[in-house]
């Protein structure tokens, strides 16, 4: 019997590596793809050099201790040889005392910290190593959230429709933020569906709430988690994340501008902005799903399919956070009122939309079938 359950056990272990090792060869793969595809299409700018991460690539070499001129005007002439734009721009226009969205990225420091040696080893192409690899975490976490419930073959699965995303592919192998943001939130979901309450588990909160909040604007999220908490009676865990995520997001409050919401709207005085604000919820959820109609199928499934399991099984804490997590990032794209943006705002709820499907693969499975079972009977 001993030798039996050392036999499985082994055979698990084996088949646990080769399907990491498949997902690590699918990720690669589904890497270069980006490089070849960097670029417009569809009018669509998928480029791996995104606008946004001309700061991120200046902060990070000023943490290299470049002067900042001479770095400027090396991200320019990178820019207009590799972005798809192929536009000159004043070097001078993205300098910290020169460009107003420094005080919206000023908090975000993990990124271009994290860039430091693969910038240093590989010049203005080191920064999609940090986004690369948060890509890899994203698909291994969901790997092992399907584990943990002994799904391994399904999370298998998961992993590699995520990764056949081309929005997923569009915002997370790119030189910007949004990446990171994701595997860390994917990384949130991995600890939250490890179902633990103790001393280690609150550390491991506390640590992944201040990496979020010097990354992104991460507070609905964990106020959104937070609030899961208290309806499921855990009011001091609930408590102990909300004030962390506060505290956390002070800095992003003291440097943020004057225009942080809504943004492209205009000079909107407050009360005009609130009465804006729901136009914007509004539009936001109407342009990201009519996107990823068009655009991303797959995706769009995964959500709706997500969306309906757990209102079947709104009692479950897994559905409770996903829903929770879906409304947050709804906001965070609201607030900033970019519209069509392909979904680039709500991405962190992918791995609680996947923990979802996990946790519910018994009723997904007998969905499935019964479909087959009913096309099956019409056709004969």
């Amino acid at each position: 019997m001993l030798n039996n359950f050392k036999n499985s056990f082994l055979r698990s272990a084996i088949n646990s590596r080769i399907q990491i090792c498949l997902l690590i060869v699918i990720w690669l793969v589904a890497v270069a793809s980006r490089f070849y595809t960097n670029g417009m299409s569809f009018d669509f700018d998928y480029s791996i050099f995104q606008p946004d991460g001309v700061l991120y690539a200046l902060r990070t070499y000023m943490f290299l201790g470049e002067d900042q001129l001479t770095s400027a005007k090396l991200i320019e002439s990178w820019y207009f040889s590799h972005a798809s734009s192929g536009q000159h721009f004043d070097p001078e226009s993205i300098l910290p005392q020169n460009a107003p969205a420094w005080g919206l990225v000023a908090p975000r420091i993990l990124y271009p910290f994290l860039s430091i040696p693969f910038v240093s080893l590989f010049g203005m192409a080191g920064l999609l190593v940090v986004p690369s690899l948060s890509l890899l975490l994203l698909v291994l976490c969901i790997y092992f959230i399907a584990r943990k419930y002994s799904l391994p073959n399904f999370g298998l699965v998961l992993g590699i429709l995520i990764l056949m995303s081309p929005t997923v592919l569009r915002w997370m192998v790119a030189n910007i933020t949004d990446s990171l943001f994701v595997g860390l939130f994917a990384l949130v979901c991995l600890v939250f569906e490890s179902k633990r309450n103790n001393f280690q588990f609150t550390v491991m909160i506390g640590f992944l709430i201040i990496l979020t909040s010097i990354t992104r604007f991460a507070t609905p999220i964990w106020l959104a988690l937070a609030l899961v908490d208290f309806v499921k009676g855990k009011r001091v865990r609930s408590l102990f994340i909300s004030i962390t995520s506060l505290v956390a997001t002070i800095p992003t409050y003291l440097t943020q501008p004057a225009n942080a919401v809504l943004p492209r709207e205009g000079e909107l005085t407050v009360a005009q902005k609130l009465i804006a604000l729901p136009q914007s919820f509004g539009k936001i959820l109407f342009f990201e799903v009519a996107q990823l109609a068009v655009l991303d199928r797959l995706l769009l499934i995964i959500l709706a399919l997500a969306l309906i399991l757990s209102v079947r099984t709104i009692k479950s804490e897994t559905s409770l956070r996903f829903i929770a997590v879906l409304l947050a990032v709804w906001a965070i794209g609201a607030i900033n009122g970019s519209i069509g943006v392909n979904f680039r705002y709500q991405l962190p709820v992918i791995s609680f939309a996947c923990a979802v499907l996990i946790a519910n693969s018994k009723s997904l499975r007998d969905w499935f079938f019964g479909a087959v079972r009913n096309i099956e009977r019409k056709e004969t």
